[in-house]
């Protein structure tokens, strides 16, 4: 049916987005790009853990999310879409992968190599360079930690921070 809700968040899944965001978005499932966690399968296995019973976690590698994807577009089932940076996102999109025109940037903890933007949310130069082929590609980027809080747009902010 749709891929519901477009999410970074550098802790993947965790409460927030099941407990919070399935209240105001359908979630059959839920599609993690990571190269990482698709191969390490043990830590894979905690995060499909945390998720209950009736949404069903897929973690997929960039190679293997450029068909599985569109293939969730078209099943029947709705699909939160989540990675821990925008880099994959920028990724997906630069290879010709649509999956609607919002995004929503969760937490990303400070490192040393992070601007900080907002609360809990700290990017890197290459963060900041794939915000920006996502903001120029017409997706809408918003900062937001829960859905009941305010949040800020890439597009208010970019000047700020994006040189």
């Amino acid at each position: 049916m749709a891929i519901t809700l477009v999410r970074v968040d550098d802790r993947i899944i965790h409460g927030q987005v099941l407990t919070q965001w399935t209240r105001i978005n359908p979630c059959d499932g839920i599609l993690v790009v990571n190269d990482y966690l698709a191969k390490n399968k043990e830590l894979g296995q905690v995060y499909k853990n945390a998720a209950p019973s009736n949404i069903k976690v897929h973690i997929f590698t960039f190679e293997k999310a450029l068909l599985k994807i569109d293939e969730a577009k078209r099943s029947k089932k709705n699909y939160f879409l989540i990675t821990k940076s925008p880099i994959e996102l920028s990724n997906l999109v630069q290879n010709g992968v649509e999956f609607g025109k919002e995004l929503i940037y969760g937490p990303s903890s400070f490192r040393p190599d992070t601007t900080s933007i907002g609360p809990n949310q700290s990017l890197t130069k290459e963060e900041m360079d794939a915000c920006e082929v996502l903001h120029n590609s017409g997706i809408n980027i918003t900062f937001k930690l829960t859905p009941d809080k305010k949040g800020f747009a890439w597009k208010e902010i970019r000047n700020n921070y994006y040189k």
